[in-house]
């Protein structure tokens, strides 16, 4: 009796261990939408996890346009995928790395239901992942110079308010 007590007792510690190991092992699905608000064509857009080196195909079809949304399936992933981000490379639609090359260096945290918003080259950031899209957070990105800005944070104009005396 003791023996079949003590073979029980063991095959429930080992069953406990089975069912707690294969729940850090749940892969968790992730879609998003791909919105473009570059001003311009973009040619490809690969995004992967930052545990894998291998970039896979293209997420867009050639050309992804101005103002177009497109949602995708990245796949499942475990939380460790999850917890160590993703890197996203863009080309435009000449076949040139859109933005620098750090950006595909960097780790994005991206959640089931995102957007990832790409934004004008010069920006002060090269997308926006956001969990709610709107339209009107992009509307004031504008050329100046040859570069883009967001004329309610970049331009500080308050040093030429008031008046002003012409001296010679």
């Amino acid at each position: 009796m003791k023996q079949i007590k003590h073979t029980l007792g063991v095959l429930l510690v080992l069953l406990s261990v089975l069912l707690l190991s294969a729940c850090g092992n749940e892969e968790i699905p992730v879609s998003v939408c791909l919105v473009n608000r570059t001003g311009q064509d973009i040619g490809e857009i690969y995004i992967t996890p930052a545990t894998t080196s291998d970039w896979g195909s293209t997420w867009v079809d050639n050309p992804f346009a101005d103002g177009q949304f497109q949602d995708i399936s990245l796949g499942d992933y475990t939380q460790e995928d999850l917890d160590a981000g993703f890197n996203i490379l863009v080309y435009d639609a000449d076949g040139d790395l859109f933005y620098d090359t750090t950006l595909d260096e960097q780790d994005f945290t991206l959640s089931d239901g995102d957007y990832i918003v790409f934004l004008p080259q010069g920006s002060e950031a090269a997308l926006d992942i956001t969990s709610e899209y709107n339209d009107t957070n992009y509307e004031d990105l504008s050329m100046v110079d040859g570069e883009w800005v967001d004329f309610e944070t970049d331009i500080d104009i308050t040093p030429y308010v008031g008046c002003w005396k012409y001296d010679t």
